[in-house]
């Protein structure tokens, strides 16, 4: 196969032409369709697009989720799909073979990821919706169809969107967010301290600004400009480092956490805003 390929991703919904024929028209090199494990109404929609497209010797994968109605769901299924590709690949996502909630899973997707990768989301426009016609001619497509009733007919044009990266939290932070994430109980700031000692990345991050973290463990004591300060003062640029990179920007800045007294400490814990937007970055 050659290389760089034009793969494209479609949420499969009752569709027929703006899924396999728009794909056709626009030279795919692969195509992925993403449908309902099981109890899928659309069955006989995958199965007859998988065939026009491998008549056109268009390889085709299949790739399952729970409910296609589900966001998080469709939202995993694309960033597999994509994280499946290489960067010289060209990714189009059809936003206009299923649902609304597919478009926007579609959509989304282009935009956290299109920095890394190389995404064009499109619509297909229809020459005709199969509502729009009158009954004896609705049963003839019918018929024609397989006994399928596709929601359009025909290909008018194919429009690509242009779309603008959405803004993520750092690296560092999503860190914090799947550490709350992974605890079952309270954390505390110093249960976030310590991790942070131990996180590779985070360690890293300390050690850039030892003036603020304080030593990064007890090795470190005995080396370095950092013999003076003594164990309070350590635990006071512990605080500071950490609600000044963390803290404040989580619960300020992006309203991911929240913040309560428990008994004499202060505990973090996610907020529904931030386990959504680790159901959208955790696929």
């Amino acid at each position: 196969m050659k290389n760089p390929l034009r793969v494209h991703i479609c949420v499969v919904g009752f569709e027929l032409d703006r899924i396999s024929k728009a794909a056709i028209m626009k030279n795919a090199d692969i195509v992925y369709l993403i449908s309902q494990e099981k109890n899928d109404k659309g069955k006989g929609y995958l199965d007859e697009n998988k065939k026009r497209l491998e008549k056109e010797g268009i390889p085709v994968i299949i790739e399952f989720v729970e409910s296609i109605s589900d966001l998080s769901n469709l939202l995993g299924a694309i960033k597999k799909i994509i994280g499946g590709q290489t960067k010289e690949n060209y990714i189009y996502i059809n936003i206009s073979s299923g649902s609304t909630l597919s478009a926007i899973a579609g959509t989304i997707s282009s935009m956290m990821l299109e920095k890394d990768m190389n995404i064009i989301p499109y619509y297909v426009k229809p020459k005709l919706y199969f509502e729009d016609f009158d009954e004896s001619n609705k049963k003839k497509l019918k018929k024609a169809f397989g006994g399928l009733e596709p929601r359009s007919i025909g290909v008018k044009e194919i429009n690509e969107i242009p779309t603008f990266p959405i803004r993520l939290p750092n690296k560092e932070l999503i860190i914090i967010l799947q550490y709350l994430q992974s605890k079952d109980g309270p954390v505390t700031k110093k249960d976030l301290i310590d991790f942070s000692k131990k996180n590779d990345y985070l360690k890293t991050m300390r050690d850039t600004n030892r003036s603020l973290a304080g030593k990064l463990d007890d090795q470190s004591k005995n080396k370095g400009s950092d013999e003076h300060i003594d164990e309070s003062k350590q635990k006071a640029r512990d605080y500071a480092w950490l609600n000044q990179n963390f803290i404040s920007k989580l619960k300020d800045e992006w309203n991911l956490i929240d913040i309560e007294k428990i008994g004499k400490f202060t505990c973090i814990k996610l907020n529904e805003k931030g386990k959504k937007m680790l159901d959208y970055l955790n696929y």
